[in-house]
């Protein structure tokens, strides 16, 4: 009797996005990369080998009680005694902060400032530099004082013998520089360690007019251990050697960029691998002392900038987040004229690693140093006059506690377009994910293909639920308990050319994290037909 033919199950494809570390916003499905998702809201890069996956963001707390006015700045500086001050400007009145009550204090009043003939603005941007061991305190309307953070009219001094200043001045070989705001042409710098002598003032001619050659506006100046960035709108030259009287002719220049400038001077940061700075086009770059050219940080996030307008620029903030190893960039999107989004980038190889947002305005970014002597970064609301520190990923908080009420941190990873082809169809079977995290009680699975969006399919989670050996003993050590891996998996049935995989996380006050994604698929002959 002949045998039955043998039934051959066609073999499957499988498909892998990860492990994750960072993200790619590029629109065409050749231009990706598996490694990289395609969005990450409100991920970062877990800190670690590069290969850790993507965490959500830490949240954030309110710093005390809700203060009035227009927030101007706020950072946290150090003494040479070793004391910290957590200061903020807000509304033209200058507060510092108690981590252990949580508390704002006004310790300057209007009427110290005018003892001493100081004015300072109510709602311009001010730049707080740490110099001669105290505060420069610059408003770019009026002429800078320096604090020295005592309460009251005595620590302050107008600093008389400078001009208005034009942006963030900065620090080099201890003098401080910056840019005169009545000639954008003009650089001026002090003495060493005195705020109030040198420039030109005093018999002093601390003045470099026109630096490299260049005639149009100066927009911003950085301070490095190796270099002096001076940046124009489109041009940067870095200026090094040492500040001279005959600095101005003495000074070696070297022309870094003949078309990457800025018009961000909130958002250049002397940062340990060099200086970042958003260029004319909105782009993200850096400038290393070792590389003779900018080195473009903007191709991963090409389609998240390109919409920026040119004239909110001037509103574009970075500060440097190390809860989260990582580099902030915040932006106005399209229709805004204050950050509303924050560009993450991880600080070991500046790889972006996500977008990041909490549905409201933001109007000053700024380090601060806990009570603890932990090196967060605090916000100011947009409309509530109120300030926020930022969390770490272990000990969150994971939910965001905005004035008007708790958040939760959404994250939401969508892979790369997988299995691409201009002909062949993929016959969807399974979707797994892998997760990273502890007391995650649900995640929502969805899919993408040319032929259209699935329906999303929510997963619960058994929360802590970790790999154990023994019963979580070795000779009677606790030293299994619970891990960060866990795993969810979906049928499913879709076909197209290509499929792209979401997973979001919804629930508050978890933590999220996920490391890769796997999708099953059979191949099928090629549809004329499909899109």
């Amino acid at each position: 009797m002949p045998r039955a033919p043998i039934r051959t199950l066609p073999r499957p494809t499988v498909l892998s996005a990860g492990p994750f570390r960072g993200m790619r916003d590029a629109p065409e499905p050749p231009a990706t990369d598996p490694a990289l998702a395609q969005y990450a809201g409100n991920m970062c890069r877990r800190p670690g080998p590069v290969d850790a996956g993507l965490v959500s963001r830490p949240g954030f707390r309110k710093m005390g009680a809700t203060l009035s006015g227009t927030c101007q700045a706020i950072r946290t500086w150090t003494r040479a005694t070793g004391a910290r001050s957590t200061v903020t400007i807000m509304g033209g009145k200058l507060y510092t902060y108690d981590w252990n009550t949580a508390a704002w204090s006004e310790v300057v009043t209007a009427s110290n400032l005018a003892s001493k003939s100081i004015t300072l603005s109510s709602a311009a941007r001010v730049a707080l530099v740490p110099f001669a061991d105290g505060l420069v305190v610059s408003d770019g309307v009026n002429v800078p004082f320096h604090w020295d953070g005592t309460s009251g009219a005595g620590g302050l001094t107008k600093m008389t013998n400078c001009p208005v200043l034009y942006g963030p001045p900065t620090v080099y070989y201890s003098k401080l520089v910056g840019i005169k705001a009545a000639a954008r042409n003009t650089m001026v710098w002090s003495e060493e360690g005195d705020p109030n002598v040198g420039y030109e003032a005093g018999g002093y001619n601390n003045a470099w007019d026109n630096p490299g050659g260049y005639s149009d506006p100066l927009t911003a100046v950085v301070g490095t251990n190796e270099a002096l960035y001076v940046l124009r709108e489109r041009t940067t030259i870095a200026i090094t050697g040492a500040v001279t009287s005959d600095w101005a002719t003495a000074g070696t220049r070297a022309n870094v960029s003949e078309d990457v400038g800025t018009m961000s001077p909130w958002a250049t940061l002397a940062t340990a691998s060099g200086v970042l700075v958003v260029d004319a086009d909105a782009r993200p770059q850096l400038f290393r002392p070792s590389d003779p050219r900018p080195f473009p940080l903007w191709p991963d996030c090409a389609q998240t900038v390109r919409l920026i307008p040119r004239a909110v620029l001037g509103e574009v903030q970075a500060v440097q987040d190390d809860a989260t190893q990582s580099y902030v960039i915040g932006y106005p999107e399209v229709g805004q004229t204050n950050v509303t989004a924050l560009l993450a980038f991880a600080q070991d190889d500046w790889q972006f690693t996500g977008v990041w947002w909490w549905g409201e305005g933001v109007q000053r970014l700024g380090p601060v140093v806990d009570g603890n002597g932990v090196a967060r970064w605090a916000h100011a609301g947009l409309t509530d006059a109120c300030l926020y520190v930022h969390g770490d990923l272990e000990d969150g908080p994971h939910n965001d506690e905005l004035h008007s009420g708790t958040r939760l941190v959404e994250g939401n990873v969508t892979s790369a377009p997988l299995g691409y082809d201009v002909d062949r169809e993929l016959v969807i079977d399974e979707i797994e994910a892998g997760l990273s995290g502890t007391g995650m009680t649900s995640v929502t699975v969805s899919y993408e293909t040319p032929r259209g969006a699935s329906l999303a399919q929510t997963v619960p989670l058994v929360a802590g639920v970790g790999l154990v050996w023994d019963v979580g003993k070795w000779d009677e050590g606790n030293w299994a308990g619970i891990t960060r891996d866990q795993r969810v998996r979906v049928g499913t049935r879709g076909r197209g050319r290509w499929v792209r995989v979401s997973v979001r996380h919804s629930a508050n006050n978890e933590p999220f994290g996920i490391t890769l994604m796997r999708v099953r698929a059979f191949s099928s002959q090629g549809n004329p037909k499909a899109t």
